[in-house]
């Protein structure tokens, strides 16, 4: 049987340093500050992977901010907390 680990083996592809590339769904959301953009040629493929893989695990893992403030403090310290989504 065939097994792909979505969380540790490199899938989504990201623009990282000026160079294409494949990152996990754990270096993409713990290195998120190193990644320019997603690598999609299709803007609604940017838009699912957002919405349906990435925004899910980190709101799950972290929680959803309660107020602006919140928002923006988690915005302004860049990558989420390591740890927390590794622990996830």
């Amino acid at each position: 049987m065939i097994t792909f680990d979505l969380a540790r083996q490199p899938w989504i592809p990201v623009i990282a340093g000026g160079a294409r590339t494949e990152v996990s769904l754990l270096d993409a959301l713990t290195g998120a500050t190193d990644i320019d953009g997603l690598a999609l040629d299709n803007p609604l493929e940017a838009v699912a992977l957002f919405r349906q893989v990435l925004l899910p695990v980190v709101f799950d893992a972290l929680g959803l901010p309660a107020t602006g403030a919140d928002w923006a403090r988690r915005w302004e310290s860049g990558n989420p907390d390591p740890a927390r989504i590794r622990d996830y």
